[in-house]
């Protein structure tokens, strides 16, 4: 480990710009800056390039996810290490070798929240962690839907299908699919508290239970006041509990 450690002191094993450092910390500033990448899964997800080597940090340096991680801290602490929000993320190579990390926004609140990448090499001590952080910038969630972990899981009685809002008024269907896109049944209705709670007792539209793992819930909310409209997919999957 030790080793790894003096080769990322002596470069920081970025293959396109090397980290600025101060040796007396384990702080190092990453001067790239994350690019937003438009794909298919807005606005769901927000995806962001950054430019290091996605290769050379699991392959050259014979790191695994258990001694790195490098991950967006979404309304970060203090000390850098962790953010506040932005819990499901996921980082994966892009076709140009790059790093991208990609971030579930819709279970957490909309409007702007400050991100920046952050790299973290674990040593085997706390004391000989290295932390890389790049500048902050400020990324605005126009959400319509707040999802909860809690009820992205559902048992084999029924499912509850839950979001919060962002105005106390609004009219919504709840349609439900397969992965595949096949069509399983359609929910309507409106809340006047800024939040919908409907429970489906996994009946499809021609009384036929549901019993596969997953589903699909795509909210298509329009509010009220504001009349902006907004469709989301949640992913649900099977609890295990019979």
């Amino acid at each position: 480990m030790r080793g790894i450690f003096s080769l990322v002191r002596a470069r920081i094993i970025f293959a396109k710009g090397a980290a600025t450092c101060n040796f007396n910390t384990s702080y190092y500033l990453l001067p790239r800056v994350l690019r937003r990448i438009t794909t298919s899964e807005e606005p769901e997800i927000a995806t962001f390039e950054l430019p290091i080597s996605y290769d050379v940090l699991t392959n050259r340096l014979g790191l695994d996810e258990r001694r790195f991680d490098l991950r967006l801290l979404v309304d970060p602490d203090p000390d850098g290490y962790s953010g506040i929000r932005g819990e499901l993320q996921d980082c994966e190579r892009a076709t140009n070798g790059d790093c991208l990390l990609a971030w579930n926004t819709s279970f957490d609140p909309p409007g702007t929240h400050p991100i920046q990448a952050r790299l973290l090499f674990y040593g085997k001590r706390s004391s000989d962690n290295i932390k890389i952080r790049g500048p902050a910038l400020s990324f605005v969630s126009s959400n319509i839907c707040e999802f909860e972990y809690f009820f992205s899981e559902f048992d084999a009685l029924d499912a509850i299908l839950y979001a919060k809002l962002p105005e106390s008024n609004a009219t919504f269907t709840i349609e439900l699919k397969t992965p595949d896109g096949a069509h399983i049944k359609a929910l309507k209705g409106s809340t006047s508290n800024g939040v919908i709670r409907v429970k489906w007792d996994l009946m499809d539209d021609k009384r036929r239970l549901f019993t596969n793992e997953s589903f699909d819930a795509l909210f298509n909310v329009t509010l009220s006041d504001s009349k902006r409209s907004q469709t989301m997919r949640e992913e649900c999957h099977f609890s295990g509990r019979r």
